[in-house]
């Protein structure tokens, strides 16, 4: 990839600041890849920057300082970020990658024996993060149960959560949970950093159906709102967190900056009004403050109302 002008865009392999043997599983997983990334003379992206539970007391100041080490002695590392205290994932993300077929479970864990030994990862899970923090979204084979919490579910069925959780576990694709295992504070201390993109980590989904992360529809509009409501940074620092920054880094060429020669994708937004009503409850609901858009120099949002214009197409990411 370093050799094509391509980037390694990586996930962490553990994002837990809770210590496992020896370090911090965050931050043994940052070193890493900062390691592989300056043997390979690679370009380096850290996919969603967090510090999940258990925190173990780990501060955010300590996985950023491998990274401003790294930048400081000339390696391109950037991270992106969402900003919420809640992420989301296939069930499977609970378990050790033994039991992991895909985002189902092997086959072997399927009978008897096998099942009672995924019980116990179950309940291994539950114990570093309770039923009542895991929120259960996506589950076309029991829409009833989306929505609910783990926790919920267990008394809905009068069971354990890490029965409830197998079952789940065992269905031909595991539904999505939504997962409370950040603290907002370290959340907005590592949302600042000039080197930290915003990306939404989700998908698009259809209006209305199913229960999804309201992330799918107020990332944007979210960092806005708690930055300008926060102080946090200048108006100028979060839009380029979402444009410039980002262009530059996938090599989008004439995208990201407001300049003469460039694409005139241009966003006329009610700075005031931003807000970003989506919330876990509720996720189907716009974000507001987006008064006119242009895509390619062509209005496609006039007033807060799509014209009825198609002018979007594919990007494709250039070198260096």
């Amino acid at each position: 990839a370093a050799r094509k002008g391509g980037l390694a865009a990586v996930h962490l392999r553990d994002e837990a600041g809770g210590v496992r043997p020896g370090r911090p599983g965050v931050l043994s997983a940052i070193e890493e890849m900062i390691d592989v990334a300056r043997r390979a003379e690679a370009r380096l992206q850290i996919s969603h920057l967090k510090i999940a539970a258990p925190f173990g007391g780990l501060e955010p100041e300590r996985i950023l300082e491998p990274i401003e080490k790294a930048r400081e002695s000339g390696l391109d590392v950037t991270v992106d970020q969402y900003p919420y205290d809640a992420g989301s994932s296939p069930l499977t993300y609970l378990i050790p990658g033994r039991f992991k077929s895909g985002f189902g479970v092997r086959n072997e864990y399927r009978a008897s024996a096998g099942r009672a030994e995924l019980v116990q990862a179950c309940r291994d899970a539950l114990s570093q993060l309770g039923p009542e923090k895991i929120l259960i979204v996506m589950y076309p084979e029991k829409t009833h149960l989306e929505g609910r919490t783990l926790k919920d579910i267990g008394e809905l069925e009068n069971r354990p959560p890490a029965e409830s959780l197998t079952d789940m576990l065992l269905e031909p694709e595991a539904p999505m949970g939504v997962y409370f295992h950040q603290d907002m504070r370290v959340v907005l201390a590592l949302m600042t950093r000039p080197y930290v993109m915003t990306g939404s980590d989700s998908r698009t989904v259809p209006l209305g159906q199913t229960q999804v992360h309201p992330r799918a529809y107020g990332t944007f509009a979210r960092k806005i709102r708690l930055t300008r409501d926060l102080n946090l940074m200048p108006a100028e620092a979060v839009i380029r967190s979402m444009t410039s920054l980002p262009a530059k880094k996938f090599g989008l060429t004439g995208r990201g900056r407001l300049e003469p020669g460039k694409i005139a994708d241009l966003a006329v937004l009610d700075w005031a009004g931003v807000n970003d009503p989506a919330n876990y409850q509720n996720p189907h609901q716009y974000a507001s403050g987006l008064v006119h858009l242009f895509m390619a120099g062509r209005l496609v949002v006039e007033n807060g109302r799509p014209t009825g214009l198609r002018n979007g197409q594919v990007l494709t990411g250039g070198g260096r």
